[in-house]
């Protein structure tokens, strides 16, 4: 009996084990938390958690793919039960074009996209966006005139594939669906240093944890003048969840369930980290909307399980003066469709990603 007892509980720990390895990097070792999982199709199914640990995932859902800004994707056919090593990717900051003095304007130009899967009862819909984007941010708070912080978009390309449990599959894009594709980044207007922003100490800048108030709510890691930064946006939340009731409202009772934001930076080396440095951006929500008009509009009888994953590549910075800031709020840069590529530094396409833009362009 007692030697029954003991092989249920290795077996147990065994099973434990198989579901608690980790994804790292791949030369320091050091666990990368809050990585994004895909599926075989491209669509967000989870992430690893502050520790990088992998959660459990349904083998229907394989070969998964591993996301985390500064790292090459890495895509896996199974859990093996070891540690996953993800390569660093080798991308260079785009040069500053004029010195700041004088220009209390920093003008940043950068590749955006978006993908969004909406998982309901029979129906789903996959979105993918993306964009040229700019925003004019001041770093000088004497500044008479304001700039902007979200992303203005200036041109982009839309995709859309919808399914469902009696066989459709269809390429096209829904403009009642145009709000999956909102990006939601933007920068603090009122302070460009970091450390101010998130409450983080000095010492913790150079690698460490800051503990929210009832999770860890941001991780700093340090490589020399490259700087990441993981923030957990729910950790401050009970049981990590936050329903706005603004949103209530207005009848669209929708609960978070996730909310993270991964940064790279690249620094001269000093004690202050800027958002002014951002090299790289994603950011992750999660989401159950229970909204009414939602649930009609997709045909769904259950909660619309939401969930987007939204990359910023910083492609140009420039330091401007007000009358240039101005003058480019008025007029925006001539950008095309045709002008919609992206940079070295972003990744390659998820193929499910790419499957629906490939049909969508045969189409034209």
């Amino acid at each position: 009996m007692k030697r029954c007892f003991l092989f249920v509980v290795l077996w147990t720990m065994m099973s434990m084990m198989g579901y608690a390895q980790r994804l790292v990097d791949v030369e320091t070792q050091t666990p990368l938390p809050w990585a994004t999982i895909t599926d075989r199709d491209g669509n967000v199914i989870g992430r690893t958690n502050q520790e990088g640990l992998i959660p459990e995932i349904d083998s229907c859902l394989f070969p998964v793919t591993f996301v985390c800004i500064g790292y090459e994707p890495l895509t896996v056919e199974r859990l093996s039960g070891n540690d996953i090593g993800m390569e660093l990717s080798v991308s260079e900051l785009p040069e500053v074009l004029i010195s700041p003095t004088g220009r209390p304007f920093l003008h940043l130009t950068g590749y955006l996209r978006v993908t969004t899967s909406v998982q309901g009862s029979p129906n789903s819909v996959t979105a993918f966006m993306e964009s040229i984007v700019d925003f004019m941010l001041p770093i000088e708070k004497k500044t008479k005139k304001k700039g902007w912080n979200h992303p203005r978009e200036l041109a982009s390309k839309r995709y859309m594939r919808k399914t469902g449990a009696d066989g459709l599959d269809s390429i096209g894009y829904d403009k009642d669906l145009a709000f999956l594709l909102s990006a939601g980044i933007y920068f603090p207007q009122k302070n460009n240093n970091i450390a101010k922003a998130f409450n983080i100490e000095a010492k913790t800048l150079d690698g460490g944890t800051v503990m929210g108030k009832y999770a860890p709510k941001v991780i700093v890691r340090r490589n020399g003048n490259s700087v990441h930064i993981f923030a957990d946006g729910l950790a401050d939340r009970k049981e990590h969840r936050f329903s706005p009731w603004q949103l209530k409202l207005l009848g669209f009772t929708t609960e978070f369930t996730d909310m993270h934001l991964n940064g790279l930076f690249q620094t001269d080396g000093g004690s202050e980290i800027l958002f002014t440095d951002l090299q790289q951006l994603s950011m992750s929500v999660s989401a159950l909307v229970r909204s009414r008009f939602a649930r009609k509009k997709f045909g769904s009888t259950e909660p619309l399980d939401c969930k987007a994953y939204v990359e910023l590549f910083v492609t140009g910075r420039e330091y401007l003066t007000e009358d240039e800031a101005e003058q480019l709020r008025q007029t925006p840069p001539a950008v095309s469709e045709a002008d919609v590529k992206a940079p070295a530094e972003a990744p390659a396409l998820h193929p499910g990603i790419r499957e629906i833009v490939e049909r969508t362009e045969a189409m034209k």
